[in-house]
């Protein structure tokens, strides 16, 4: 139950915090094709072991599958990133089920959250800024993972013969590759799953959308822009894009109205601001789980800094839960926004104080400062300085 008062104000969220269960045939028939392989791979170990074969040796081969998926979860994610990295990208985060590897401007971080539905990891990099990148660069990117995955399971089956049939070696190989050949084919498959789209599906937007992914491009430079420390409000007009209309790309649309959000909070423009953040409430209840908590953090955002509204700040803070990247600094902000609305100073120093601590955490300098100065900006006013609460 929502501690939160309710609020009618039209940017208010709608629908629960996490996206309803809904059946995807993609994920069922991923989820078919796992448990076949694992019953192959059970059946096949248990007659390699032969005669002997006891409970203990079942419950060690259902073991090796559960290791054999991670590990080629792990090296799926790894190999989208050396792809990139050889295209010169730049690494920004990396996530397996509940682990995340998140770089800050504190350095490197390891830390554990909940899984995302739709999605068993993922590998974030940005390209290099001011940089003309041909298609074959995002190609590359998206056919690493599963090829890293293929050619695991060809390195595997390579190797077994060598080792001895029903040891705990060759189980562990012979896992290894099944599951190799099931990530990797699967994942070329043009699909989507709770929202989120397969590497297969990247591959052939490539090919028959490319105004999409070049709309998608124009959303990265800003990013990138913002990594090396360019302000929202001074990014290049050219690059700013438009609100796409309704029946745009649905992703798409997303990405421009929270870049177009942080343009005019940075600019304090509070027109452009309830245009773009009408944008985000409307698509937020069809928004994949791990996207939804952005565009809450963005709502939160617009809530505290243009419509002044504590219980529509509150209503879209108690939706930060489960994001792909850590915001932990901008929930401690967010509470000490919510705490001067409301007139207690004493939790808004406790925020505050909290939210500097949590700042090595914020992805980018740009970023940081920002929030820096914010936070300066209510210490001085708690501290008896002249300003607006």
């Amino acid at each position: 139950m929502s501690a939160t008062p309710p609020t009618a104000h039209p940017l208010a969220p709608v629908g629960p915090a996490r996206p309803a269960r809904r059946v995807s045939w993609s994920f069922v028939l991923v989820t078919l094709a796992s448990a076949v392989v694992g019953a192959i791979v059970a059946v096949l170990g248990v007659r390699a072991i032969g005669d002997g074969a006891s409970a203990l040796d079942a419950v060690k081969i259902a073991i090796l599958a559960v290791l054999a998926i991670w590990t080629q979860t792990v090296l799926h994610e790894a190999g989208h990133a050396v792809a990139a990295l050889a295209r010169g990208y730049r690494p920004f985060a990396f996530g397996v089920g509940p682990l995340r590897l998140e770089r800050s401007t504190g350095g490197w971080r390891l830390h554990v959250t909940r899984s995302v539905r739709g999605i068993g990891g993922f590998a974030s990099l940005l390209p290099p800024p001011n940089a003309a990148r041909p298609r074959l660069d995002d190609a590359v990117y998206l056919a690493g993972g599963p090829l890293a995955n293929l050619i695991g399971a060809g390195l595997a089956l390579a190797l077994m013969p060598t080792l001895s049939p029903g040891s705990t070696a060759w189980l562990a190989a012979g896992a290894f590759a099944a599951f190799g050949l099931l990530i990797g084919t699967v994942n070329l498959i043009p699909f989507t799953s709770a929202g989120w789209r397969s590497d297969g599906r990247g591959l052939l937007d490539l090919v028959r959308r490319p105004a999409l992914v070049a709309a998608y491009r124009r959303l990265q430079e800003l990013g990138v822009l913002t990594m090396t420390g360019v302000r929202p409000r001074d990014w290049p007009e050219a690059l700013v894009p438009p609100l796409p209309g309704p029946d745009a790309d649905r992703l798409l649309r997303i990405g421009a109205a929270q870049l177009r959000l942080s343009r005019a909070l940075d600019r304090d423009e509070p027109d452009a601001a309830r245009e773009a953040a009408a944008v985000l409430a409307e698509a937020y209840p069809e928004t994949p789980d791990g996207q939804r908590q952005l565009i809450a953090v963005a709502l939160a955002a617009h809530a505290a800094l243009v419509e002044r509204d504590a219980d529509l700040l509150d209503a879209w803070r108690e939706r930060l839960d489960g994001a792909l990247f850590d915001l932990t600094a901008q929930r401690h902000w967010l509470a000490a926004e919510s705490a001067l609305l409301r007139g207690d100073r004493e939790a808004a120093r406790a925020a505050l104080d909290a939210c500097r601590a949590a700042l090595d955490r914020i992805h980018d300098d740009t970023s940081r400062r920002i929030l820096v100065e914010r936070l300066d900006a209510h210490t001085a006013v708690l501290a008896g300085a002249r300003g607006p609460t």
